[in-house]
């Protein structure tokens, strides 16, 4: 049938017609609303193979994934179709004709087309044989590793339809970058769908940031659509006339007058739309109307004049704010988002983000983008364009505290949740979190009241990642889904404990619950740092890894302690200063990273205690390392992302829907993340990670130490009685009786020596050992509390001991 693409093949038609076409019939596949097919007529095996691997770079999680099923047929030469789902029907989508270098049209006409059911009811032939009109036979068609009989649907990968546009362009790039050469589409073979003459709301623009949108939606789309350079990509068949292909795409935008004009990929041409051939009138012309309506304007012109810098600059950045041009305020200069493509895994590859601070000349570039520059040219005696002054860049770029650009808080590639529960998912400037999100996966559906069994199996997909970890108890656990969701839901609180992972011997998988996370919320392992040897060294790390807005940070490989005050203040505090690298000035960072901590036996210190979580791992062999993640977690987030992002979401989510049911008492300093993330793992049914802090207390050297003193000191003298710290120095290096080496209160002493005797000396020193006094005031272990004071007469520190409840209670320890 001449029409066959587009027929309903019902069973009357076959029946009618297949007595007079026995020989020269095939069996297509039926394109419902959400099978496609990209057919690849490019007869030239080279190109094919450069095809296929730009494909597969492109689409890494699905066409590229060796995991997800791909249905290719081949026939007809080197050319080939694949079958994919799509999420929407749509017109033909196709790239330009091409020709061979040395041959012409006559040779034959290469290209890719991609049908749907808006444009083709099935696509043929399953085979193996199909034949032309006449009945003789025309190719061969093959499927190679798989048939369509034992493929489901549902297991083919899914391409959206702003991305098919993308599968287009990536065809015209390889062709043209092999030298081939571009010709003209024609109409031979185009389906029978009308075309529309009408600008109608529901129309669709592919914009700058890759989101397809409807004329309604316009007003959301200002940004890209400015940025782009005042043009908008239309997707739609309205935009052509008759004897037009029906899936021709143009550029169409706004002078600097305020007139519509189009610009077609097919011909080249660009012309206003008032000189357009009247086969293209299509009300076209009532677009500038709309697109003003919608808050649509001609860029900002600006002149250059002498003696008027500070206006200049004024305007300047007036023009990035009505451009929505992507810089913000960061860390106490203009920041710009940057975002990089980076090997994943197993040939994948995943988009990460960081801010960049704007330099005189990126800022240069910029303004020139979004506004036009002009000058009066004493020579011609009028103005004429100009480039924007580097002085004016310069100039903008320094006026610190006076920027009307948007705060930023942060970057992140991974949709989170708001403070009020509700999630952002929209790509671009959140004004409520002050969040930048760029370049997110694709989620699957997230219902918007999520029940508790949803929460649940959400909380099953999590937890299989844990399966083969060796966790020490139940709470550890929790710690570690913990470190899953808290960085994706990480938005909506304004501080989160530290996440810390010990182990007794290397190799346990510490790091790799990090990687595990840190997969889920950028797609690639997690960047760390070693602890510095001093904490400035610690500091300096750590807001260096803040003042590029990173989303995680971890201290790697630690041995020993954990402690300092650097790390209390960058983990409790939601504004930091930190000190610019090769300068000597301190800015302000908001503070929206999460926090993790990995090593060997780890002991914390002090008030690190209470900040932390911490997982204990022990896999009970002396070579742990040698043990093998046969599910392989890692490689499981890389291949579905959007699934274990949504998972955290939807746990979350689920607990904020149900009212917080059985909220926690808050744990000082996180309240919202012990509102949130603690609160819903015991919602469902888990362990309270906040368990594990009584554990590191108990281990904490400091606080061992502390009572240590406490105990001595109470056993030589009693409590009530006010030392000096130098009296308590000579208390503690009396000598016995029988021996002049020997020390009275050998326990007093042994404490004393470790809390203030230089490294590598034995003799107590009574200033360092008043200087660790003076910071415990007040603290209280095992019932005795530690003043301090002044003596009335001679006006130095003492300081005694006092019960405060029954001695081995235990009442009041902190």
């Amino acid at each position: 049938l001449r029409e066959w693409p587009t027929v309903e093949a019902t069973e009357e038609l076959i029946t009618k017609k297949w007595s007079r076409m026995l020989g020269c019939t095939a069996t297509g596949i039926r394109l419902d609303d959400d099978l496609a097919v990209i057919d690849i007529d490019v007869d030239d095996e080279v190109q094919i193979k450069n095809i296929l691997n730009r494909l597969y770079d492109a689409f890494p999680d699905t066409l590229g994934n060796p995991d997800v099923p791909l249905l290719i047929r081949h026939g007809g030469g080197a050319k080939l179709a694949i079958f994919i789902r799509t999420d929407e029907p749509f017109s033909r989508i196709a790239s330009r004709g091409w020709t061979k270098p040395g041959e012409t049209v006559d040779d034959g006409v290469h290209k890719v087309e991609i049908f749907s059911s808006a444009s083709a009811r099935q696509f043929g032939a399953v085979g193996p044989r199909s034949f032309a009109k006449d009945g003789s036979i025309e190719t061969e068609y093959r499927y190679k590793d798989r048939s369509p009989l034992d493929t489901p649907k549902s297991a083919l990968p899914l391409v959206t339809k702003k991305r098919c546009f993308e599968v287009a362009d990536i065809v015209e790039e390889v062709l043209d970058a092999a030298g081939w050469s571009p010709v003209e589409r024609t109409t031979k073979g185009e389906s029978s769908v009308e075309a529309k003459y009408d600008l109608t709301e529901d129309m669709k623009f592919d914009c700058k940031d890759g989101v397809t949108r409807t004329l309604a939606e316009l007003p959301d789309a200002a940004a890209a659509w400015r940025v782009a350079g005042q043009t908008l990509r239309c997707s739609a068949a309205w935009l052509e006339g008759p004897g037009a292909k029906k899936t021709e795409r143009c550029i169409i935008g706004l002078d600097h007058a305020g007139n519509v004009f189009v610009h077609e990929f097919t011909t080249g041409n660009h012309y206003p739309v008032s000189a357009a051939p009247e086969a293209r009138d299509i009300k076209v012309t009532d677009l500038a109307q709309k697109l003003k309506e919608k808050g649509y304007a001609p860029p900002r012109l600006i002149q250059v004049k002498a003696g008027a810098l500070h206006e200049l600059a004024t305007e300047a950045e007036q023009a990035l704010l009505e451009a929505h041009a992507p810089f913000y305020v960061h860390g106490g200069a203009i920041k710009r988002p940057v975002v990089e493509e980076v090997e994943a895994s197993h040939g994948h590859k995943t988009k990460v983000a960081r801010l960049t601070p704007a330099t005189p000349d990126m800022m240069r570039d910029h303004l020139s983008r979004v506004a036009n520059w002009e000058k009066y040219d004493l020579r011609s005696k009028k103005l004429v364009p100009t480039d924007p002054p580097r002085d004016v860049a310069a100039t903008l770029l320094a006026r610190d505290g006076e920027w009307k650009l948007p705060k930023l808080v942060g970057v992140i590639t991974t949709p989170t949740l708001r403070p009020d529960g509700t999630i952002l998912s929209e790509p671009g400037y959140d004004p409520e979190t002050r969040l930048l999100l760029v370049e997110p996966p694709m989620l699957p559906p997230i219902p918007d009241q999520p029940t508790r069994d949803a929460a649940l199996a959400a909380l099953g997909t999590l937890d299989a990642l844990l399966a083969e970890f060796p966790f020490v108890n139940d709470a550890s656990r929790s710690v570690a889904l913990s470190e899953l969701i808290t960085p994706v839901v990480r938005g909506a609180m304004t501080l989160a404990p530290l996440h810390a992972n010990t182990a007794p011997e290397a190799g346990t998988g510490k790091s790799y619950i990090v990687d595990i996370a840190s997969a889920i919320v950028s797609g690639q392992r997690c960047p760390v740092f070693a602890a510095g040897h001093t904490g400035e060294e610690t500091d300096k790390r750590i807001g260096a890894a803040l003042m590029t807005g990173q989303a995680l940070v971890s201290i790697d490989n630690l041995n020993g302690e954990l402690g300092g005050s650097s790390v209390c203040q960058a983990v409790e505090r939601p504004v930091v200063d930190v000190r610019v690298l090769g300068q000597s000035k301190n800015v302000r960072v908001e503070n929206r990273a999460t926090f993790f901590a990995n090593g060997n036996n780890i002991k914390l210190v002090e008030d690190v205690v209470r900040r932390t979580i911490l997982c204990s791992l022990d896999a009970n062999m002396e070579r742990p390392e040698q043990r093998e993640f046969k599910a392989k977690p890692y490689d499981l987030v890389i291949a579905d992302r959007g699934r274990y992002i949504a998972a955290a979401l939807v746990i979350v989510r689920a607990y904020v829907v149900a009212g917080c049911p059985d909220t926690l008492p808050a744990l000082a300093s996180f309240e919202d993340w012990s509102r949130l993330v603690r609160s819903a793992l015991v919602w469902l049914g888990r362990a309270d990670p906040v368990e594990t802090q009584e554990a590191a207390r108990r281990d904490d050297p400091s606080k061992n130490l502390f009572r240590q003193f406490v105990a001595s000191w109470r056993e030589t003298s009693g409590t009530d009685q006010q030392l000096t710290a130098t009296e308590l120095k000579k208390l503690a290096e009396e000598k016995t009786n029988i021996s002049p080496f020997e020390p009275k209160h050998l326990e007093l002493h042994a404490a004393l020596v470790a809390i203030a005797a230089p490294p590598g000396r034995g003799e107590i020193s009574a200033l360092r050992l008043g200087v660790w006094l003076g910071e415990r005031f007040g603290q209280i272990v095992d019932g005795v509390k530690l003043h301090g004071g002044k003596d009335k007469h001679t006006k130095v520190n003492v300081y005694w001991l006092t019960e405060t409840a029954p001695h081995g209670s235990g009442a009041g320890e902190g």
